[in-house]
């Protein structure tokens, strides 16, 4: 007795249709973490633009900072100066 082909086929099934059902998965799976890699890239964009703006800030208020201290620096020394002279 002679089994033709889909007679032949007929056990394996199960695992073809299991490895299309892999295969596709995977793939639909790897776009999406395609999309994911891209939204981080442009968050990554995002952060660095906002640190950079916020470390401009940050420089001119040290600036200011830095600046009262020295003149305050120079009025506790013209004071001290002052007070030996008297």
């Amino acid at each position: 007795m002679r089994m033709d082909l889909n007679q032949q086929l007929i056990p394996y099934l199960p695992a073809i249709l299991t490895i299309v059902a892999i295969v596709l998965g995977s793939v639909f799976n790897n776009r999406r973490i395609d999309h994911l890699d891209t939204r981080i890239g442009d968050l990554k964009e995002l952060f660095k633009a906002e640190i950079g703006r916020l470390e401009g800030t940050m420089n001119a208020r040290f600036d200011r900072i830095e600046d009262r201290l020295d003149r305050l620096e120079n009025r506790v020394s013209r004071f001290e100066e002052q007070r030996i002279i008297r």
